[in-house]
């Protein structure tokens, strides 16, 4: 049960840290007409907590450019940020396939994974994710939570401080680091397995 608390905690803290995922690269041939609105709209509702609209947004602007791998990529952003990840793969993958090398579009895939409990294929993205942006403390802060949810608390923790010491780090990385050091105090002395937190 205690093991479940925690990544459930790193669930959830996952989710808060999809706010910082950043914007999408604008591809090259995206003309400054609506699509690009929409996709700085999607993009700023999404960092704003507001993932629903910024999915009726991201829509909207893909109804006018279907293939506008930009858009993809925010829409899938803001479905794994919704909590749906199952929806949000085939944008994403639509989108990592036009920019192979974007660690915001890779983490997002990592986070997607993890949401879906594949933190095997998601640890595969978010090593993806660290190589094309190494020691990106949003990259970090999704890799370690994706640990974390594994039930590698030792590695998770590392890549957390590792995270919070990096300039511009989401302040989430530093919350996410507290919660995982709160949830290694719940473990009783000898046993290997978390108490559940108390309400």
């Amino acid at each position: 049960m205690g093991a479940f608390v925690l990544a459930k905690t790193a669930r959830l803290a996952l989710v808060g840290v999809a706010l910082t995922l950043g914007g999408c690269v604008t591809l090259d041939g995206l003309t400054g007409g609506s699509s690009e609105r929409a996709l700085t709209e999607a993009a700023q509702l999404r960092r704003s907590g507001k993932p629903d609209q910024a999915i009726t947004v991201a829509r909207n602007g893909l109804a006018e450019r279907p293939g506008d791998a930009a858009l993809k990529g925010e829409l899938g952003k803001s479905l794994v940020l919704a909590g749906k990840a199952g929806e949000a793969m085939p944008y994403l993958e639509a989108a990592v396939q036009a920019t192979p090398n974007d660690w915001r579009l890779l983490t997002a895939m990592g986070s997607a994974f993890d949401q879906q409990g594949a933190v095997q294929i998601a640890e595969s993205w978010h090593r993806r994710a660290d190589a094309a942006g190494p020691n990106n403390p949003v990259v970090l802060n999704n890799w370690g939570l994706s640990l974390a949810q594994a039930g590698r608390s030792a590695e998770a923790r590392a890549l957390l401080a590792r995270a919070v010491t990096l300039p511009q780090a989401p302040v989430q990385a530093a919350n996410n680091l507290k919660l995982l050091d709160e949830a290694a105090h719940r473990v009783s002395p000898g046993s290997s397995s978390l108490l559940p937190v108390q309400e």
